[in-house]
């Protein structure tokens, strides 16, 4: 399934199209024109047949920030409009040029932090782009490291620089990776999932010799991907859960026999298909993994807390749950869907699957599949980056259910307590009890104080996701 619209960084260049009778491009300071809080924004312009351009700036709430007029000379100017907030933004030039760019919040190290984001490095993608997930604070990378590619002789391992090099620089850039073991290899079972004892036997020595390369550089590896879905092949088909459960009771005790702390995710579905699951729990599925997969995707995030709920409960039939990563999350293939859509509803189902206490969470996808040399940002990367600088370090302690028009879900540790809040009706108003003011930090950053009135603030509500820091 190709998510085109869901990605964080659009894979595309910053030039932008021609005006009428001129040509003016928008350049780059820093990648993608993302600037970290503190920096200066500047963003360079370049013209052969002007010498003045009228620009502005607005934020991803159309709101006008700034606006003025550069001379160009010799055929260049730097805009520097005073941004002093936090978000998402758009420089117009003339109203036909425009590129985006941002301003996203110092990222800070973070222990054991569940916040990650897909990537297709294994496939191809330039690692230039590693450095902006840091920049984002995003601490956990899922990628691959191909069967196919890493034993092309039976028995004989050999790592590519192709995935070597992108995994030493998500190394070097503070980022933990989970590394999906998949798919068939045509050295075993016909090139299809492996179904043999001897295709089993094979991908677990596969799975062993990944372990024992990257060592304590990967923390975590995942059998397979979305088997119950569109990536089984071959006999495997007639007995998924049968054939799953077999191949992953060997991979299992191949990795821990190499590696014991290694963390092994089983489960392999999409999206929370409850039947599917006990019936690998009746094949014994549950105790040769550490935690278990989901990609929970759906149109609409509320509701997932339910579905997780319900996994949760069907766990317990079979003994204690295990953790729940979802190591793919975001709405299904949606070509109508906004970008500004899509960073709500990240905002959204991130807060809902931290609210079920899923221990990781992956959004689906990096950037956009379309290839090109640099990157700006999508609406959703600002978002994310928020999310995770308000949300990080807390724990999630309630829903407010006050208001049943209103999600509002409370994150607390150390004395500080943060909400997250919206609605899904055209509107609603929340009322925060509080005797002290309240930071109300918009999904893109900028803030604003909120004095109380008789022990209350009455907070309007619309589809996009606020955090209210303070509170009672």
């Amino acid at each position: 399934m190709k998510r085109y619209f869901l990605a964080l960084l659009l894979a595309c260049a910053l030039a932008p199209g021609p005006l009428a009778a001129q040509s003016v491009t928008i350049g780059t300071m820093t990648l993608g024109n993302i600037f970290v809080e503190g920096e200066a924004v500047s963003l360079p312009i370049r013209s052969a047949s002007v010498t003045d351009v009228h620009w502005r700036v607005r934020d991803f709430f159309g709101r006008d920030i700034a606006n003025g007029t550069a001379h160009l000379e010799k055929g260049a100017a730097l805009i520097a409009p005073p941004i002093r907030t936090l978000g998402y933004f758009t420089l117009e030039i003339d109203s036909n040029a425009r590129a985006p760019f941002a301003v996203v919040p110092r990222a800070a190290p973070a222990v054991d932090s569940p916040f990650g984001v897909m990537t297709h490095f294994a496939k191809g993608w330039p690692a230039d782009i590693i450095p902006l997930i840091e920049k984002a604070g995003i601490a956990n990378v899922r990628d691959e490291q191909p069967w196919r590619q890493i034993e092309k002789r039976p028995g004989r391992y050999d790592f590519s620089p192709r995935l070597t090099n992108y995994m030493a620089e998500l190394k070097r850039h503070h980022l933990n990776p989970l590394v999906v073991l998949a798919f068939s290899n045509p050295l075993y079972d016909g090139d299809q999932t492996p179904f043999s004892a001897e295709g089993r036997a094979g991908y677990a020595n596969y799975a062993k010799a990944v372990t024992q390369h990257y060592g304590g550089d990967v923390p975590a590896v995942e059998i397979w991907n979305e088997y119950n879905g569109s990536f089984c092949s071959g006999p495997c088909r007639t007995d998924r859960p049968g054939a799953y459960t077999a191949m992953l009771r060997d991979a299992y005790a191949g990795v821990k026999s190499t590696r014991n702390g290694v963390t092994v995710l089983g489960g392999a579905a999409v999206p929370i298909p409850l039947d599917y699951f006990r019936r690998l729990f009746d094949q014994g599925a549950l105790a040769s993994m550490d935690a278990v997969v989901i990609h929970p995707y759906r149109r609409q995030p509320e509701g997932v807390e339910q579905q997780i709920e319900s996994l949760r409960q069907l766990m317990m039939r079979y003994g204690a749950p295990k953790p729940i990563w979802a190591t793919e999350f975001s709405d299904t293939a949606d070509m109508k869907k906004s970008r500004d859509d899509v960073a709500r509803y990240l905002v959204r189902m991130s807060t809902l699957l931290l609210s079920a206490h899923v221990e990781r969470l992956y959004w689906y996808l990096l950037r956009d599949e379309n290839p090109a040399s640099r990157y700006a940002p999508a609406p959703a990367y600002v978002a994310y980056a928020v999310l995770i600088h308000n949300l990080t370090g807390l724990r999630y302690v309630r829903r407010d259910e006050s208001n049943p028009a209103v999600r509002a879900y409370v994150f607390s540790a150390g004395g500080r307590e943060m909400r997250v809040v919206w609605t899904t009706e055209k509107s609603a108003t929340y009322v925060l009890h509080a005797d002290k003011p309240v930071r109300r930090i918009s999904m893109m950053g900028d803030e604003a104080l909120l004095t109380p009135k008789a022990g209350g603030i009455a907070i309007p509500l619309d589809n996009n996701p606020i955090y209210l820091a303070g509170g009672t």
